[in-house]
């Protein structure tokens, strides 16, 4: 016998062993064949699928240039490419366990069967590289007639399917495994039915989960998140409208949904076309009954207890992606260097960037959303680059500007009037600004009268209504007058100021009157001192308006250290001098928490109660976790299956934590099954496990670095985290309080903040609103309902960072007003989109003082809504405009 079907021989009796203890999975079986066999009558709808086929790595590199996986086909090239071919291709191949396949570089690996202990089936844990990979899974379904079933499956990240060779879904993008993303409706064939699948795989978390499902399920899983559900593409080909009503993935699997009204509206006219039908249908309408060029369309629908409406949008006079790339790679003309031309170049940056890398999911919508705003730059741009006043250059954009047609000319002669002269930024910009316009320091006179002068004036309080910050610049021909309520107010009147005349020197005599849209306009740095990356980020910060700043940092670990106390306060002190306040920001619970930074042991694992284990000869066990929790409150123990309990140092030893190691030191315990209770911590998981809640010690560091912040910095505000927690309630530390994870979360925040509250009555408190929203990710850690024990005078930051389909929008809506309605103050989060803040301003709007503004986060070094973020936070509007529909 050769020695290839002497491995098919042992494939065949491994794949037989595993099926015989697939933890009662209905219709696996192993025959006489090696192929991974489900019976179609046996598939019980809603039980996951444990055991398939699988065979990879397949590298799927970055290619030369590229550095982030942003899973377009250009980026991802193992995502495209057909790693099957010499074994028939992804549309011929017929795997079974042991079948050979060729990898690039002449290597051959073979499909192996695989059974999952989970629900989801984590390649991670399969496969080694398991980064910048892509795998192959398969699963063969016997059955006796023609019929058709229907699946539901989801994957991190993108998935490719393909059953009996033909192609039925694609989707690329990153995400997490969640059940049910998207719908396979498979018709059967007599026989043997294939169903194979690709995934691809960046970097983190890595994974797929299938199931079969019936009709009923699926739709109430669906019901969970319509909005998504009802993501919506219409568009025009040969002479018709065409599309899905909804997602053609998702309810367009589905039948026998309720129906719809479906209502086109013209954008541009009066024009409406109405049809009823049902959910999931495909649409094929005469294009010569829409007049209109582009179409807001509703979709209204019965629920079980009202009526739900999500949108779409049709463009029927062009393809508006194609439309979209013309002015995002349309040159802009040169203009003047200054603040607005900076916005303009950025907004352009950032868009190319959005094409280029995906972001926008190649949607009519997502490119829609920025056309108006791209119109809006090249012609503002065009203004710019032609003489004018120097006020157009200004950015943020004054709110009212009255000006004449006499003009004032600022010479080295005039003198600066400051009665409140500091050391703060007003004095670097004018030193700055004369030193580059004049060649000179600027002179100061102590004559507030004296003709050519810049006249400073802090008013003994502000107007009724008028926001702090708020200032008036009033410019004659032989003086210049700037008031304002604060010395902040001043600094961004000469701001204004100091921009038109690094324009031109003339400046024109008029009015011009500024304030801010809303009160917080934040942003974020992580700094461990004053360094000049810092000094000038938080320059650039205060000339674009931004006023609070949450730093984080790892000094606030130990500010016991005399020389990270000087750090810390030496960055704050810098911060308030240019009339930004610096927030403290650190996490007290969620995915990376002091706890875990400064004692791993109190991670929340996942507590694993007599896992059965056959220990070796070596009496080595190999526990098939990255770490394991080996400290005080957390229950290491193995027994023997009688129920006696084994006595560590004695019966055996831990010899490692991390990958871990345990060896039974008895020789008579060794080849005997034993059952090992222990805490499973893993950090490869996104997102990850939070620090445990009911240790203690964890409670005592918590208070010492709270204690610390509150009493030696003093901040007016404090943000304590409080997101993306991956596990909670799920140690045996947890289990043992017989708690639920709505009171586990109640509890902890209201420990956290009796904390603050000791040290500091007074101080604002900032979280993160994932952890507490149920349109978020409450329902993600089964925390539904939490916020009913979020103390209503903490700040929420609601964060909600993709802006490409109607349904983005809803979600941020629902989000914010979850929030909102509950009288909570709310402040709206973006990262790299744009976009978003349009939503949020929508949301936000007519809340009066509960919204406070918008935070702009960075992490990655992504700066893209930096400047937009500026402008909306002052003006309380956004060069994109608010979209019609």
């Amino acid at each position: 016998m050769t020695t290839y079907n002497w491995m098919k021989l042992y494939l065949l009796l491994t794949g037989l062993i595993l099926s015989l203890s697939a933890f009662g999975i209905r219709g696996f079986v192993m025959d006489q064949d090696p192929y991974a066999v489900y019976q179609a009558d046996e598939l019980k709808n809603g039980t996951f699928l444990h055991d398939f086929l699988v065979v990879g790595p397949f590298p799927n590199p970055l290619p030369e240039g590229v550095t982030e996986y942003f899973h377009t086909d250009e980026a991802c090239p193992g995502f495209s490419k057909d790693y099957l071919e010499p074994a028939g291709g992804e549309s011929g191949v017929r795997p079974g366990a042991g079948d050979p396949v060729e990898l690039p570089d002449g290597e051959i690996i073979r499909w192996q069967v695989h059974h999952s202990e989970y629900d989801k089936v984590d390649l991670r844990k399969i496969f080694t590289p398991n980064e910048g990979v892509v795998a192959y899974a398969a699963l063969w379904i016997e059955s006796k007639k023609k019929q058709e079933k229907l699946f539901g499956i989801g994957s991190n990240d993108g998935v490719k399917v393909w059953f009996n060779g033909e192609p039925i879904l694609r989707v690329h993008k990153p995400r997490p495994v969640k059940a049910d993303d998207e719908y396979l409706r498979l018709k059967l064939n007599e026989g043997r039915n294939l169903l194979l699948i690709k995934i691809g795989q960046g970097f983190g978390g890595w994974g797929f989960i299938l199931r079969p499902v019936d009709e009923q399920t699926a739709w109430d899983k669906i019901q969970e998140n319509l909005d998504v559900a009802l993501n919506s593409e219409f568009y025009t080909e040969e002479g018709y409208i065409k599309g899905t009503v909804g997602d053609r993935n998702v309810v367009g699997m589905l039948r026998g949904l309720p129906e719809a009204e479906v209502v086109f509206r013209s954008i541009h006219s009066d024009h409406q076309h109405t049809i009823h039908l049902p959910l999931g249908s495909a649409l094929k309408l005469p294009l010569s009954d829409f007049p209109g060029d582009e179409y807001s369309v509703s979709i209204t629908f019965p629920t079980e207890n009202d009526t739900h409406t999500s949108f779409a949008y049709l463009c029927t006079g062009g393809d508006v992606i194609e439309e979209t790339r013309k002015f995002i790679y349309k040159e802009l003309p040169e203009m003047p260097a200054s603040a607005m031309a900076d916005h303009f170049q950025g907004y352009m940056e950032t868009t190319r960037w959005l094409d280029q890398t995906n972001k926008l999911w190649q949607h009519p919508y997502g490119y829609r959303r920025y056309l108006d705003g791209l119109k809006f730059v090249h012609a503002a741009a065009s203004e710019l680059s032609k003489p004018g006043h120097p006020f157009l250059a200004v950015f943020p954009p004054p709110a009212e500007k009255v000006l004449t047609g006499q003009m004032c000319r600022i010479t080295s002669a005039w003198s600066i009037y400051d009665p409140g002269k500091a050391d703060d930024f007003i004095i670097s910009e004018l030193e700055r600004v004369w030193q580059s316009t004049f060649g000179s320091s600027p002179e100061y006179s102590d004559n507030p009268e004296k003709d050519k002068t810049i006249r400073l004036e802090i008013t003994d309080k502000a107007s009724p209504g008028q926001p702090e910050g708020s200032y008036a610049l009033q410019i004659e021909q032989e003086q210049l007058v700037i008031t304002s309520s604060s010395r902040q107010g001043l600094f961004y009147g000469i701001n204004t100021l100091l921009q038109a005349l690094e324009q031109q020197r003339e400046l024109p005599v008029g009015t011009i009157r500024d304030q801010p849209a809303y009160p917080l306009r934040s942003t974020l740095q992580t700094a461990t001192e004053l360094t000049p990356g810092f000094i000038q980020n938080i320059e650039q910060l205060a000339r674009l308006r931004y006023n609070v700043v949450y730093i984080y940092s790892g000094n606030y670990f130990d500010l016991d250290d005399p020389q990270k106390l000087k750090n810390t306060e030496a960055m704050f002190e810098f911060c308030r001098s240019r009339f930004i306040e610096p927030v403290p920001y650190f996490e007290t619970f969620g995915s990376s928490t002091i706890t875990r930074l400064m004692d791993p042991c109190l991670d929340e694992g996942i507590y694993h109660e007599k896992e059965s284990w056959q220990v070796p000869e070596n009496g080595i066990i190999e526990l098939a976790v990255p770490r394991i929790l080996d400290c005080p409150g957390t229950s290491i123990q193995i027994c023997t299956k009688d129920g006696r309990v084994l006595t560590r140092d004695s019966d055996y030893k831990i010899i490692s934590t991390e990958k871990p190691l345990v060896e039974i030191l008895k020789k008579e315990l060794r080849n005997r099954e034993l059952l090992l209770s222990y805490d499973a911590v893993d950090f490869s998981l996104f997102p990850h496990p939070a620090s445990c809640p009911s240790d203690p010690q964890g409670w005592e560091i918590q208070e010492k670095v709270i204690s610390n912040v509150l009493t030696k910095l003093q901040p007016g505000k404090l943000h304590i985290s409080q997101d993306e927690a991956g596990a909670i309630n799920s140690c045996s530390r947890c289990l043992a309080r017989n708690l639920s994870n709505k009171e586990i979360m109640i509890d902890q925040i209201n420990r956290v903040y009796g904390i603050i509250r000791k040290y500091d009555p007074d101080v604002d408190i900032c979280i993160w609103g994932d952890l507490f929203n149920d349109f978020q990710n409450a329902p993600v850690i089964g925390a539904e309902g939490a916020v009913e024990g979020l103390p209503k005078d903490i700040l929420v930051h609601d964060w909600n960072y993709v802006a490409v389909y109607h349904s983005d929008k809803k979600q941020t809506l629902k989000q914010m007003s979850f929030y909102l309605d509950r009288g909570f103050r709310v402040g709206g989060v973006v990262w790299f989109e744009p976009a978003n803040i349009i939503d949020i301003l929508q949301a936000g709007e007519k809340r009066g003082s509960l919204f406070r503004g918008i935070m702009h986060t960075a992490w990655s070094d992504f700066d893209h809504s930096l400047y937009p973020v500026a402008e909306a936070n002052w003006t309380g509007t956004t060069l994109q405009g608010r979209l019609k529909f």
